[in-house]
């Protein structure tokens, strides 16, 4: 299975960028971290903050000679759309994408706009999570 998934340890974000990471949570299963943003600020933790660096994923696979993925799975405690706008050529080609989305409108009609732009349509949803396939 290693040689089929490729873990890239780095912040994924809409530009390059150096931004604050905030590790709220440190216990196991631990959510509420953010990169580069502080409206997300509802949970409470004492886990630490340090700075990285944060970049498109279509940039990684660029730069990085990183193959696209066909399957997608974001849940990044509610910068999805930002992680999106950073990932147009990848969701492009992708075959389907399984996203949280928060309980906003706003968040959730900005998700939709991006993924239905790249082709794909909602298939499937249960609680915040949606699945999007090529069709």
């Amino acid at each position: 299975m290693e040689k089929q998934v490729t873990v890239i340890p780095n912040a994924l974000a809409e530009f390059i960028s150096i931004s604050p990471f905030e590790m709220k949570r440190i216990e196991w299963a631990g959510s509420g971290s953010t990169f580069n943003e502080s409206a997300v600020t509802e949970m409470k933790g004492s886990g630490f903050t340090y700075t990285t660096i944060g970049l498109p994923a279509d940039k990684v696979c660029a730069t990085f000679q990183v193959p696209q993925p066909q399957f997608i799975k974001l849940d990044v405690d509610g910068i999805e759309s930002l992680i999106l706008a950073g990932a147009t050529q990848i969701l492009s080609t992708a075959t389907s994408v399984l996203i949280e989305v928060q309980d906003s409108d706003a968040e959730r009609q900005k998700i939709g706009e991006q993924l239905t732009r790249a082709g794909l349509t909602k298939s499937k949803t249960a609680r915040q999570n949606e699945i999007w396939a090529r069709k």
